[in-house]
């Protein structure tokens, strides 16, 4: 085989291998997004309350439903794992808050735009929030909500 073909195949052999690994789901807490409903949040001890940088990747709304809190997620890549953490503390600014906050575990490693459903579990929280009367605060966005009963 000549230089050419060889270099030519080698190209399509690692073209086609890029793309096979981009082809991953994406991954809350190590685990595949595909079948999981209501993902544990992980308790962070750091205080949130004095973080002051973005989410990642980019949180485009969020709601709660029943208890989970259902967030919808806008990402450059295909793959890559994120966790929700939270320091399980309410700040008490102007009104009782507790803080939330997405993480990259894994950041994603290529670059196609996805939009995806997330939904974490707010159960174990349920009781601090509603005895705080405690809204719920994602970092990096506007979005705070109410724990309705």
């Amino acid at each position: 085989m000549n230089f050419k073909k060889t270099l030519l195949i080698t190209i399509v052999l690692v073209t086609y291998h890029s793309i096979a690994f981009c082809q991953k789901a994406l991954y809350v807490n190590g685990k595949p997004i595909d079948n999981i409903r209501c993902v544990e949040i992980k308790i962070s001890t750091e205080d949130l309350s004095l973080v002051k940088e973005e989410a990642a990747p980019e949180i485009l709304d969020a709601t709660i439903t029943d208890d989970c809190l259902e967030v919808s997620l806008q990402y450059t890549g295909c793959d890559g794992n994120i966790e929700l953490v939270t320091d399980n503390k309410i700040a008490h600014n102007s009104k009782p808050k507790m803080n939330f906050k997405l993480n990259w575990i894994e950041k994603s490693t290529c670059n196609e735009k996805q939009q995806i459903l997330v939904t974490f579990d707010l159960a174990p929280f349920k009781k601090i929030i509603q005895d705080n009367k405690a809204m719920i605060s994602i970092l990096g966005t506007d979005i705070v909500l109410k724990y309705k009963n």
